[in-house]
């Protein structure tokens, strides 16, 4: 599939995108070595930019990735638990397996190098009853990535959506304390308010 101008094998269940820099000889250095190290793992197609234009080619790849999947469907719902970078892995397959489980349409985007991922759930904002196993789906996700050592985001925040998980994670003191910081800064209650503090 063409994806920004990249073309991807149609039997790829992945694509891993790398980047290095530095000095030209260690950097060509570097790629041979990663090159190597990826198809000793399995990754039946290794592409090494040469040029800055072959790399960005590369990751417009990866920027247009959200708009293509979530043209699939009429939503797309974005979450962005993390997990220990050890632990992605474990992680891509449980999104997998919950996907199968409740007949969902699931993407996924992650910044490997931190252990931060997207799961992009495709789906009908107007179908309720697809709503009931995205919800099923997305409190067993989390469930697993706080398991996993992991926490309930690493970009977005908690806000509204995610205060019903709080107690996941966190202690009813931890959440007291939080909540005490907060009247400090802003007894009136006038920044962002409804959210989960």
């Amino acid at each position: 599939s063409d994806y920004g101008g990249a073309r991807f094998s149609d039997e790829a269940q992945a694509v891993l995108l790398i980047e290095v820099d530095g000095e030209d000889i260690l950097v060509e250095a570097q790629g041979k070595r990663i090159e190597a190290f990826c198809r000793e793992r399995g990754a039946f197609q290794v592409e090494r930019a040469g040029t800055p234009e072959e790399a960005d080619r590369l990751w417009q790849a990866r920027r247009t990735a959200f708009g293509a999947v979530a043209s699939l469907r009429p939503n797309c719902i974005v979450e962005d638990a993390t997990v220990p970078v050890k632990m992605l892995p474990a992680i891509i397959r449980k999104i997998v397996e919950v996907a199968d489980k409740y007949d969902l349409q699931i993407g996924v985007l992650a910044h490997a190098g931190d252990g931060n991922l997207h799961p992009l759930i495709m789906t009908d904002l107007r179908d309720k009853e697809e709503m009931a196993r995205v919800d099923k789906a997305l409190v067993e996700l989390i469930e697993a990535a706080i398991e996993m050592g992991g926490t309930l985001t690493g970009e977005h925040g908690i806000g509204i959506a995610k205060d019903r998980f709080m107690a996941m994670e966190f202690s009813q003191t931890s959440i007291q304390l939080m909540r005490g910081i907060k009247r400090v800064f802003d007894p009136h209650n006038i920044l962002n308010p409804g959210s989960f503090l």
